[in-house]
């Protein structure tokens, strides 16, 4: 069975098993693993990217009425993502570490305990960065300020959750000792979480 497949057979046990949504705070937890794709753009190098999982965990509440959901999220994830460009002569390379997350979201329930989903928010990830350019070699680690956003489909099967999500996460450039590197970062990441309300 694909992921696809599991995901929407989750969600259609979820919407047949469950009584709809009444109006209420629900507060969560939950562990999230998925693909992470970090992209690297360095002057006058070129562009390039590298797939890795990202993993970690989440807490949130949801304020459910009239078969709509705000709600606020905090997550913590790591990841195993590193890139390397280079042309033959100069080279630099960026890892990607510990990401944290804090935002909001907003969705319609579109079907008994199935809800589709936008949010945003503000990250703050941490990057390590190597570079040797012109015979001179720099290195950083630090961590970026960021802004993400994302979307996604939820199913509930009584008190658990489990979700399918994308998201676009821009981190700017990485920096060293106050200059521009002129390395760009950016992030795409496909999730799957697995969630339970407390």
């Amino acid at each position: 069975m694909t992921l696809s497949k599991l995901i929407l057979s989750i969600i259609s046990v979820g919407a047949c098993s469950t009584p709809a949504l009444a109006d209420t705070l629900v507060p969560y937890v939950g562990a999230i693993v998925g693909y992470d794709h970090v992209k690297a753009t360095l002057d006058p190098l070129g562009t390039a990217s590298k797939d890795g999982v990202i993993y970690g965990g989440m807490v949130g509440a949801d304020y459910v009425f009239r078969g709509m959901v705000l709600g606020v999220e905090g997550e913590i994830t790591g990841a195993s993502t590193k890139e390397t460009v280079t042309d033959g002569v100069d080279s630099a390379s960026v890892e990607a570490g510990r990401d944290l997350y804090a935002g909001v979201r907003s969705g319609y329930v579109i079907a008994p305990h199935v809800l589709a989903y936008a949010k945003i928010g503000y990250t703050n990830a941490r990057f390590s960065g190597r570079a040797a350019i012109s015979g001179v070699s720099y290195r950083a680690s630090q961590s970026l300020d960021g802004w993400r956003l994302g979307g996604g489909v939820e199913g509930a099967l009584q008190r658990f959750r489990v979700r399918l999500e994308y998201r676009y996460s821009d981190y700017g450039q990485l920096n060293y000792q106050g200059f521009q590197t002129g390395v760009n970062v950016r992030r795409h990441q496909v999730v799957l979480g697995a969630l339970i309300d407390l």
